[in-house]
């Protein structure tokens, strides 16, 4: 009985951060415009124009700044694990796909 008094009390955990939220809604957006150019880049030869170069930079860099800002929300209890792991990996995978490219480029060029 104590315990399910116990538990009555405890603060319940909210569920999603904004932090990470921003970091899942920027890092699914940058994949998606990563597909969107690299399928772009493949139907013209390669031969893309510098406004999609310019946007991939751009993207890249977005992907950066949300991977970091929802890397300062790891250790915040007060949210549920799920949204905090989601809103750092998900940016990380669309950084490494951007970084894969541009390494891909280096070496190609």
């Amino acid at each position: 009985m104590a315990r399910n008094r116990r538990n009555n009390f405890r603060e319940k955990k909210k569920p999603y951060a904004t932090e990470s939220l921003i970091g899942i809604g920027v890092g699914a957006f940058s994949m998606i415009l990563f597909i969107g150019f690299v399928f772009c880049a493949a139907l013209t030869g390669g031969s893309v124009g510098k406004l999609v170069a310019a946007l991939s930079v751009i993207c890249f860099i977005a992907a950066i700044v949300a991977f970091f800002k929802a890397y300062k929300m790891k250790d915040n209890d007060n949210f549920s694990k799920a949204f905090r792991v989601a809103g750092i990996v998900t940016p990380a995978v669309a950084v490494a796909c951007w970084l894969i490219l541009y390494i891909i480029g280096i070496i190609v060029a």
